[in-house]
């Protein structure tokens, strides 16, 4: 950047990019324009990289954690039990879910879960 004391003129020179995709047969069909060849946007996106970014809000997008269960302990970091009991119902079907928040030196630390002879599961934060 340069700094300039006193201007006196502005000159603006906007630059229009061609994303029209020739191929699109159908208007209500949206499919990204010619792309260069270097991009590594795949065909399948839904949007031009050149026209507007990926975290753009013309697209509804739904943002969530993946949580998994190995050997019996659920893998990935939970911070809170909100998080928690969010993850057991991503991990585990069950016919119904107690979430309870604990304190206490009986149970394992971080989040639980105990699935039960009714088909319900207790999930615990401790």
């Amino acid at each position: 950047a340069q700094l300039i004391e006193s201007p006196d003129t502005f000159h603006v020179t906007p630059m229009q990019v061609d994303t029209w995709n020739r191929e699109m047969k159908d208007a209500r069909y949206v499919a990204g324009g010619p792309l260069p060849q270097s991009s590594r946007l795949p065909r399948s996106a839904g949007y031009s990289g050149l026209l507007e970014c990926p975290c753009s809000d013309r697209w509804e997008k739904t943002w969530s954690m993946t949580y998994a269960l190995a050997e019996s302990e659920c893998t990935g970091t939970i911070q809170n039990s909100t998080q928690c009991f969010a993850a057991a119902r991503t991990v585990l079907a069950a016919s119904r879910y107690m979430d309870t928040a604990i304190s206490d030196d009986k149970h394992p630390r971080g989040c639980s879960l105990q699935v039960q002879r009714d088909g319900s599961t207790q999930v615990l934060w401790n």
